[in-house]
């Protein structure tokens, strides 16, 4: 848990004294933000049933990770 802080946590804070946070880039940052959840959320959808299948938790298999092959 403390390492996904950790990756989580620097996003949002300026990386020096001379980087203030701007509001004339929220034209950037909203759809940035937009199309980081849209692909976060599958993405985490299927690395949860990876887990509960590695962890053999009752009712989760790798079966039940979609296969995108056409």
């Amino acid at each position: 848990m403390f390492s996904l802080l950790s990756i989580l946590t620097p996003g949002p804070f300026p990386s020096g004294p001379s980087q203030p946070l701007c509001a004339q880039d929220t034209d950037r940052a909203i759809p940035v933000l937009i199309i980081g959840i849209l692909v976060f959320l599958p993405g985490f959808y299927h690395l949860r049933i990876a887990y509960f299948a590695s962890q053999g938790y009752r009712g989760y298999s790798y079966d039940d990770i979609p296969d995108f092959d056409d």
